[in-house]
């Protein structure tokens, strides 16, 4: 048995998409460490603004389901290749609709889509 960090072989490509104002140099740190520690090769995507849709203003959260929907309405050929899989990231603190969390730090659908919220590490730790 191996331990530790495997080689991923994806059947197509992979597309971060930044969601809102993510910022370039974020996003080339995390091309960088998944093309070294996965041997992963990742494109990045033109940014996608966000719409009313993805937002629940009573909460002051972007949900997280409505942003892969967003996604896909931004780039509808690649999210019919089912060779692709497209991660949409965002600075924005987000909730999953279908849960009672508070918060989450991703969700994904249907193996290929999926959302990343950076906001938790502006999160203090419970208790503090």
């Amino acid at each position: 048995m191996v331990i530790g960090p495997q080689p991923l072989q994806p059947d197509g490509k992979i597309y971060f998409v930044p969601l809102h104002e993510f910022s370039s140099p974020s996003l080339i740190k995390l091309i960088t460490y998944y093309k070294r520690r996965y041997g992963l090769a990742i494109e990045t995507l033109p940014s996608v603004k966000l719409e009313e849709a993805v937002v629940d203003f009573s909460r002051r959260q972007l949900i997280a389901e409505e942003l892969i929907a967003l996604m896909k309405r931004q780039y509808p050929e690649l999210a019919k290749d089912p060779k692709v899989i497209l991660i949409g990231i965002t600075p924005g603190d987000m909730y999953i609709r279908e849960y009672t969390w508070q918060f989450a730090f991703s969700w994904r659908e249907e193996g290929r889509f999926a959302v990343v919220s950076r906001s938790h590490e502006l999160r203090p730790a419970a208790g503090r």
